[in-house]
């Protein structure tokens, strides 16, 4: 069994150029570009997770990457294993199993025995997009796929979806699910980016049996690198480099405060730890981090 310096995963995680940093959190001590003088620091790094095992896994915009702390493993359409695509979206873990969202389909890999199932909309008609943008595991433990559409799909078992319209194309526009979160029991919020006037809209999804209801809660944020998280069962968005905290209750948001004064979040640089401490990556290649329930 493997394991890592748990600040390490951070930073890679936060980062899509790892080269340079300026450091705002004093808990870092030691920071290491462990890409240098290997193929990876010519990738963009678009997503990171770590497998029961410890090993980390890192998608690229080339290709899948297992680190085991010194050296990194790839994974292509060639390889043995293979991924279906190597322009690597998302990554979930789900036990033993490595889900992998592409652009073309989405790959299952066992961790542990190494043996990799692809499908996509395309040749299986099993999902309801062959691009998927976003992974993401609810409470309950269902799994949920984000395209580059307005669908979202909800894995019901056997390599089976659900799919669902989320009814927000009025005007014929390309939208795409940018993020996913949960605040309570069926409900989710999803980050939806037009890809014609990049603008973001969020929609509140709730499901229930079968069915999927959502509402537009906001529309049209001239702010493509708005983050959604949730804390202690309540929606936080950072816009404009601004914090706010959503109320279901009277559908308002209240403005907590100023992140950064001249810098700008990244676009899913963000990383909650296990003391419920908040890292941004930024744009300026920094990272911060707050705790929220100081505010």
């Amino acid at each position: 069994m493997m394991f890592f310096n748990y600040y390490k995963i951070i930073i890679i995680q936060l980062f899509f150029s790892l080269l340079f940093f300026t450091v705002k959190a004093q808990e870092i001590t030691t920071i290491e570009n462990v890409t240098r003088e290997n193929k990876l620091q010519n990738h963009t790094i678009l997503c990171i997770t770590q497998d029961t095992q410890g090993f980390l896994w890192i998608g690229t915009n080339s290709g899948l990457y297992k680190y085991d702390g010194y050296n990194f493993k790839e994974y292509l359409v060639n390889t043995k294993p293979s991924i279906i695509n190597v322009n690597v979206k998302a990554l979930l873990i789900e036990g033993d199993n490595l889900w992998i969202g592409t652009k073309g389909g989405i790959t299952i890999l066992n961790t542990k025995t190494n043996k990799s199932e692809s499908f996509n909309y395309s040749t299986d008609n099993v999902l309801s997009n062959d691009y998927v943008t976003k992974l993401f595991k609810d409470i309950n433990n269902n799994i949920w796929v984000g395209y580059f559409s307005n669908k979202i799909s909800k894995h019901t078992g056997d390599y089976k979806f659900q799919h669902y319209d989320l009814n927000i194309d009025e005007n014929n526009e390309c939208y795409s699910v940018r993020g996913i979160v949960e605040t309570k029991h069926n409900t989710l919020y999803l980050k939806m980016v037009c890809e014609t006037s990049k603008s973001t809209t969020i929609l509140e999804a709730k499901s229930k049996s079968n069915s999927l209801k959502t509402a537009v809660i906001t529309g049209n944020i001239e702010d493509k690198q708005v983050l959604l998280f949730s804390k202690d069962s309540s929606l936080y968005v950072v816009s404009n480099n601004k914090l706010y905290n959503y109320s279901s209750k009277n559908k308002k948001y209240k403005f907590i405060k100023k992140i950064f004064n001249k810098d700008t979040v990244q676009n899913s640089g963000i990383y909650i730890d296990r003391n419920s401490k908040i890292y941004i990556g930024t744009k300026k290649n920094s990272f911060y981090n707050f705790v929220l329930f100081i505010f």
